[in-house]
């Protein structure tokens, strides 16, 4: 999306302006927390020096300094750090005593599970179901903004828990609220998940439910002091003091304190995570510097929450500054000091350091670079914004060249060069290097018209790569030519480029697109341009004939130079059977071996070499004399059928002729001239006739050249017997099965000895049965005797 802010002419409020103001623009682009944008000035006084103020929503405001060029055009790109709080930006330039103004709008990123939190108001719930505990889910980019809109689910590990959204999804805080009962006793954990792209945070809540008790219990005493005293060990913010708190430019802090707080304001001293410190001052130094404007530090366990922080801050612009530290894991959990800083009255730093090499917001291709300018005649240096600080010196002319090695891992640099502070102040200011060592991307080419002919304009379009450096298309006509470059010029819809150029001979050609991006990085992709000579001209006027069984065609020349023309013949106007050239140019063929009693259709295309008309005359129609004979098979019979004949040829009458073999026709019977159908009947089923039917005119003449051919098989229900099929004399009936000498099938044996079998079994068990009874009833008498 683009916001443009143009300025208006006659509005009262821009009389004042001068002349070249009423065309100023300022045109903006909208981006994604994190990611840089470009704010295009145009109408600007040429080669002059322009603030570009930029302040966010949060009242954070920065400026940025361009220079016009000649036709008072610049480009000024905000870097993506400084746009890592989502909202609306407002743009403003100065002219005159009027700001010309524009906006755009940093969406935030994409949900982020390790800075998304739970957090809930306490840790136990009572397990009776009606107790609710209210649990919150804060969903967070990576940069900590507030992601509105997306739905949540919250999930318990028990299944038997209640869990009910008080709202459909997060508000515009990014704050999403559930309550959760619970009615039985025992731990749950809590985790949440964004239901639009299925991820699931880190942060996670363990809440413990209680049985009802009548009574306190020690035990669950010391279960809320042990949670409490864990929630309250939880950093919520900063401590952030600057002594003093009003300084001079250049001049360091002599103390900056940075103190760990719970949400009670009590010091956390276990804390050990990792701060960053960034100020609103671009080149500021900061404490624990990485870079530019950058510091990062790990606490310690011997900090205990606590740390200081000496002659560690320094500004390098006069106003009102912030320090803001902040956590990596979660950038919400943040402190801010604010610092007056003033003007120490000896000017702005001076940029006696040049650095030639490069320029402010230059695009590179690598990471290994070298730095290359003139500053003071033989004093020592140091690069900033690499990898490592890179130490060097002046040569007697003030010239220097440091390699630099850039981190891979980030794409934009913050490149200065100074004099070693202990040594002097010589700086060349900081400059802004953007790493991009992808090749550009060549999306489509076009050609329009597609099929050009020779030494006619034809346009190429190309879809590319947003601002290319170069990029140009190379055309050979032969192998041992030389090619042709013609540039591409990027039209007003960013990443389409055009040009107009004159097409070459006949022929195929693979033309080579080559692109360069403002990195250095080039691609190259070859296309395929075919090249066909003028169509030539459709042929009109087409008539037709019928002269026997041959149709004589009639046709206008066309008025380009020919070889002849191709006759497309067939039984459809859409759909041609076959064609026939002739071969030279004429304007009269005669097309032989037709059908009679066939309705033809002819259309004719022009000839040149291998080419011919692109569009076909209109067909001519043309109906050959004779008869077609139409057979349809009836049970024991055919029924003939014949088209009308043309009132120009007087029939008296039909002569038909059929018999069972080809051309051998030994049935003729004489039919009236008026009929156009007729039936044989009594005849065999299955045989296959073959007919022939010959008009006779008036004057007993047989028209044998007209004569229709046909053959038909009557077809018919029940047996049919074939003439070579021979009649069975003896039917195929199956055998009655064999029996055994005895008379008995071989069952009944298997059947004797199976039961032969169970019935010795049966009698052994019953055997052994009674033997175990016996002897047990002597047993017992034996023993009653005793007694």
């Amino acid at each position: 999306m683009e916001r443009r802010v143009l300025l208006a002419i006659g509005i009262l409020a821009f009389l004042s302006l001068p002349e070249r103001a009423i065309a100023t623009s300022i045109d903006t682009r909208d981006t994604v927390a994190g990611l840089s944008t470009e704010v295009m000035l145009r109408g600007f006084p040429p080669d002059s020096t322009i603030p570009v103020h930029v302040v966010s929503d949060a009242e954070n405001r920065r400026t940025l300094e361009t220079t016009t060029d000649h036709e008072g055009s610049a480009n000024v790109r905000i870097r993506g750090e400084y746009l890592e709080r989502a909202g609306e930006y407002d743009v403003s330039v100065p002219v005159m005593d009027n700001a010309i103004r524009s906006q755009f709008t940093v969406l935030p990123e994409t949900v982020d599970p390790l800075q998304s939190t739970i957090t809930a108001a306490r840790r136990t719930i009572t397990a009776d179901g009606r107790d609710m505990l209210q649990v919150r889910v804060h969903l967070m980019d990576r940069y900590g903004n507030a992601l509105a809109g997306r739905p949540i689910a919250l999930i318990s590990s028990r299944s038997q828990d209640h869990i009910t959204p008080v709202e459909r999804e997060t508000n515009r805080e990014g704050i999403q609220e559930f309550t959760v009962r619970a009615e039985e006793a025992g731990d749950m954990l809590l985790r949440a998940m964004d239901l639009l792209n299925s991820a699931t945070i880190k942060s996670t809540i363990a809440v413990t439910a209680i049985p009802t008790w009548t009574g306190t219990s020690r035990g669950y005493q010391a279960l809320s002091a042990q949670v409490s005293e864990e929630f309250e060990s939880v950093v919520v913010e900063f401590e952030v003091k600057v002594e003093p708190p009003m300084l001079q430019v250049e001049k360091e802090a002599q103390r900056v304190t940075v103190r760990a707080l719970d949400r009670m304001g009590r010091t956390v001293r276990s804390y050990l995570g990792k701060i960053i410190f960034t100020t609103t001052d671009p080149e500021a130094t900061v404490p624990v510097m990485q870079r530019l404007n950058y510091g990062e530090y790990q606490f310690e366990e011997r900090d205990q929450g606590f740390r200081q922080f000496t002659l560690a801050l320094r500004f390098y612009s006069p106003g009102e500054h912030t320090l803001t530290v902040e956590t990596s894991e979660n950038p919400t959990v943040k402190g801010e000091a604010k610092i007056t800083v003033v003007d120490s009255g000896i000017g702005q730093r001076k940029r006696d350091i040049e650095i030639t090499s490069h320029v402010d917001n230059q695009f590179i291709n690598h990471t290994a670079i070298t730095l290359e300018g003139k500053g003071p005649p033989l004093i020592n240096i140091r690069a900033l914004g690499g990898k490592e600080d890179v130490a060097g010196e002046t040569a007697a002319d003030g010239t220097f060249r440091i390699p630099v090695k850039l981190d891979q891992s980030r794409r934009e640099f913050t490149i200065r060069v100074q004099q070693k502070p202990e040594e002097g102040s010589a700086d060349s200011g900081p400059i802004m290097l953007i790493l991009d060592t992808a090749p550009p991307e060549i999306t489509s080419i076009a050609f329009s018209p597609e099929k050009p002919n020779p030494q006619t304009g034809v346009l190429v379009i190309a879809i590319a790569e947003p601002h290319l450096k170069n990029f140009h298309m190379r055309l050979t006509e032969t192998p041992e030519g030389d090619p042709t470059t013609i540039s591409l010029e990027e039209t007003s819809t960013a990443g389409t480029y055009q040009s107009l150029f004159t097409a070459p001979n006949i022929g195929n050609y693979q033309p080579l697109f080559s692109a360069e991006d403002e990195a250095g990085n080039s691609t190259e992709l070859r296309s395929m341009l075919t090249v066909v000579p003028k169509p030539l001209s459709k042929v009109e006027n087409v008539r037709g004939k019928a002269n026997g069984t041959a149709a004589t065609l009639e046709w206008d020349p066309v008025p380009d130079d020919v070889d002849g023309y191709r006759i497309y013949v067939g039984e459809d106007p859409l759909q041609a059977l076959y064609s026939l050239n002739t071969g030279r140019p004429t304007t009269r063929a005669t097309v032989s071996g037709l059908l009679p009693g066939k309705t033809y259709y002819f259309s004719l295309t022009a000839v040149k070499g291998d080419g011919e008309s692109i569009e076909k005359s209109t067909p001519a129609k043309v109906d050959i004399i004779g008869l077609t004979l139409n057979v349809t098979e009836e049970d024991s019979g055919l029924l003939l059928e014949w088209p009308n004949i043309p009132d120009s040829l007087p029939i008296s009458s039909f002569i038909l002729e059929y018999g069972t073999t080809p051309n051998n026709f030994i049935e003729q019977r004489t039919l009236n001239g008026a009929l156009r159908s007729f039936t044989l009947h009594d005849l065999i089923n299955d045989i296959t006739y073959h007919l022939r039917l010959t008009p006779v005119n008036l004057t007993g003449e047989i028209l044998n050249d007209l004569a229709a051919l046909g053959t038909g098989t009557p077809k018919g229900t029940g047996f049919r017997p074939m003439p070579t099929e021979p009649i069975p004399l003896r039917p195929n009936v199956p055998q009655p099965p064999k029996t055994s000498d005895s008379g008995f099938p071989p069952i009944i044996g298997w059947f004797a000895i199976i039961l032969t079998l169970a019935g010795t079994i049966l009698y052994i068990r019953h055997r052994r049965s009674t033997q175990k009874t016996i002897a047990f009833l002597q047993a017992m008498h034996t023993q009653y005797r005793m007694v």
